[in-house]
């Protein structure tokens, strides 16, 4: 059962929907492996951003543009920590 209803939300998204669900997914690995890390390993810290995300992102506020505001946000972070992990190496 939950494997159809699964499944029939990744079928709605279409082609292009799915390789942005990719991409979210793997942005907030690697922002909330970077929280995680860089506040010296605390749970909490990780748990209350995922949390506040979460509030915004599915807040009436955030249905359509701002939804994708606060997606950008996250990937021009993600970018910036990157950058930043290259340059020290």
């Amino acid at each position: 059962m939950w494997s159809r209803i699964v499944n029939a939300n990744f079928m709605a998204l279409g082609a292009g929907g799915f390789v942005g669900y990719i991409l979210s997914i793997t942005m907030g690995s690697i922002l909330l492996s970077w929280m995680y890390r860089g506040s010296g390993h605390s749970i909490l810290i990780v748990a209350l951003w995922h949390g506040l995300f979460d509030f915004v992102s599915a807040s009436p506020v955030a249905e359509g543009t701002g939804n994708a505001v606060i997606s950008g946000v996250v990937i021009v972070w993600v970018i910036l920590i990157l950058r930043t992990a290259a340059r020290r190496r």
